[in-house]
């Protein structure tokens, strides 16, 4: 461990770092490819990180090591190990261990989903990873440390889902143990960095691209009033990735959702049609043309209020061209 854990930085390591040189190093040592390395002696190598992990900080070398186990070893060896692997990841990334130790694993975590054959490794305990791993640093704590791991816990959670490591089932267990939505929502109103917001917008509509159609009436009138206060952001570019996150919502969302709810949505949301930024008012166009597929009626209600206040009815004729159809 003393060996590999050179550099500074809570960071995973890149190939070109301390760590993952040093591995290359040892393999030519001992006559072997990396691969066949961390094939030979991940196992004993995971039990002695495990005994050490209780006085890990954000700095500490066996966190180092243990990135370099992640991203370096061959998929094989990740599915060979996982139990013992997730089992110690557990420990570390759990909400009450330091912020920084969590935030170079959240990275790693996140790298290893962006290559497939890694991230696949994962998907058998992909419930375990979101609710264990993940979700714990999406919990609410005070400071910019906090907000920082916070962020790249949604930047995460949305990267497994968008590359589709999160099977469905496994993700839908996760919502209805019940901490999911509710820690993703407080993600959608982060103060301190915006990007946050924005990455909580790219999580949230791929989680309904996963699972919507199967949450209940509860989850769904707890992130739409989100939404909608997502389309009054500051930012432009959020509010169209909210609008975005909208189309999802009506897309994932059954046909018999009541349209009470449904009615309530596109009251608040139709506004935006008529925003001051044109790639504004397409995207909410867009999604209301997704919600004629499912609500046609309620959606032409709510393009004959808005003709009445709307500057311009070009994009309420589309709408309205999508009800007809």
């Amino acid at each position: 461990a003393a060996f590999v854990a050179g550099g500074s930085g809570a960071l995973p390591p890149a190939e070109s770092s301390g760590p993952a040189k040093a591995i290359v190093q040892l393999a030519a040592a001992c006559g072997v490819d990396e691969g066949e390395l961390f094939a030979m002696h991940s196992g004993e190598l995971l039990a002695s990180l495990a005994k050490e992990q209780d006085q890990w900080q954000g700095d500490s070398p066996g966190q180092k090591v243990l990135s370099v186990l992640m991203l370096g070893s061959p998929p094989e060896v990740l599915t060979g190990n996982l139990q013992g692997l997730v089992l110690l990841l557990a420990c570390v990334m759990h909400r009450d261990r330091e912020p920084t130790l969590r935030l170079a694993l959240l990275r790693t975590l996140d790298a290893v989903f962006e290559d497939p054959a890694r991230g696949a490794a994962f998907v058998p305990v992909a419930g375990v990873v979101v609710e264990k791993l993940i979700q714990e640093s999406l919990v609410w704590k005070a400071g910019k440390v906090a907000a920082a791991v916070r962020y790249a816990a949604v930047v995460c959670l949305g990267t497994m889902l968008s590359n589709r490591m999160c099977p469905r089932n496994s993700l839908l267990v996760a919502i209805h143990h019940g901490e999911l939505i509710p820690t993703l929502v407080g993600a959608l109103e982060e103060d301190y960095y915006a990007d946050t917001r924005a990455a909580s917008c790219h999580a949230m509509r791929h989680l309904l691209l996963v699972a919507g159609d199967k949450l209940t009436d509860e989850h769904r009138r707890a992130v739409y009033p989100e939404l909608l206060k997502r389309m009054d952001d500051s930012r432009n570019e959020i509010r169209i990735a909210g609008a975005g996150v909208v189309a999802s919502f009506f897309e994932a969302m059954p046909d018999e959702y009541d349209e009470t709810n449904t009615g309530y949505l596109l009251k608040g949301f139709v506004v935006h049609m008529d925003d001051p930024d044109a790639a504004v008012q397409e995207a909410v166009c867009a999604a209301c043309e997704v919600a004629a597929r499912k609500k046609p009626g309620c959606v032409g209600d709510a393009m004959k209020v808005a003709r009445g206040t709307h500057r311009h009815p070009r994009y309420i004729d589309k709408v309205m061209e999508a009800v007809k159809r």
